[in-house]
């Protein structure tokens, strides 16, 4: 099988978590000074010395991630307690 690797835009994945989740806004802002330019990496080397091919498809990752982070925020919740006043936070303790 004959992988073609390409790049993947920032705007590529903004696009991959709006379908994945519904009612998100993507906003569009100007270039600014500083801002990520990206990067072209390649796997051949792993290729030619490991027989190994990255095999990520994005919906995919994107999908895991996202529940990853779902399960995380249910976490949260579960671990909040009511307000309390009197109680100093020590971390150390």
């Amino acid at each position: 099988m004959i992988r073609v690797m390409r790049p993947i835009t920032v705007k590529e994945v903004a696009e991959t978590v709006k379908k994945l989740i519904g009612a998100v806004e993507i906003e569009y802002k100007e270039e600014r000074p500083g801002d990520f330019e990206g990067k072209i990496v390649s796997a051949e080397r792993a290729k030619r010395e490991l027989d190994w091919e990255p095999k990520v498809i994005l919906r995919r990752e994107c999908g895991g991630i996202l529940s990853g982070i779902k399960e995380w925020e249910e976490s949260l919740i579960t671990k909040i307690v009511p307000y309390d006043p009197y109680y100093t936070y020590h971390p150390n303790t």
